[in-house]
C-alpha cells in the first residue's frame, strides 16, 4: 500500500518491532496497518492520536467484489506457502499456484 519510498533512518528502515518513543512527524516514520483494502498510517500520540486513512475504491471510484469463491480450496496451499517463506507465490491467483 506504501507507495513513497521512506526517507533514509526512517521508521521503515529501523524498525524492529519495538515501538518508537515519540510520535511520528512525517508520513514516513508513522507504523503502517491495513489488510489491503482499508489501511492507515498511525503517527502516536497520547493526549492526541492522529490517523491517516486510506480505503481502495477512493483510488478507482468504485466497490469492488473481493470475494473469491476459489478461496477457500487455496486455502491449504496457501498456507503451506507462507510457512515455506514464500508470500510472493502464495499472493497469487490461486490457478497460477503450483
Amino acid at each position: 500500500m506504501q507507495t513513497a519510498s521512506p526517507r533514509p533512518g526512517s521508521a521503515f528502515g529501523r524498525r524492529s518491532g519495538a515501538l518508537d518513543q515519540h510520535p511520528a512527524r512525517e508520513w514516513g516514520d508513522a507504523l503502517p496497518i491495513g489488510n489491503a483494502r482499508l489501511g492507515g498510517m498511525v503517527f502516536g500520540g497520547i493526549a492526541k492520536e492522529r490517523i491517516q486513512l486510506n480505503e481502495d475504491t477512493i483510488w478507482n471510484g468504485k466497490a469492488r467484489d473481493h470475494i473469491n469463491p476459489e478461496a477457500l480450496k487455496a486455502l491449504p496451499e496457501v498456507r503451506r506457502l507462507l510457512f515455506e517463506g514464500k508470500p510472493r507465490v502464495a499472493a497469487r491467483e490461486p490457478a497460477s499456484i503450483g
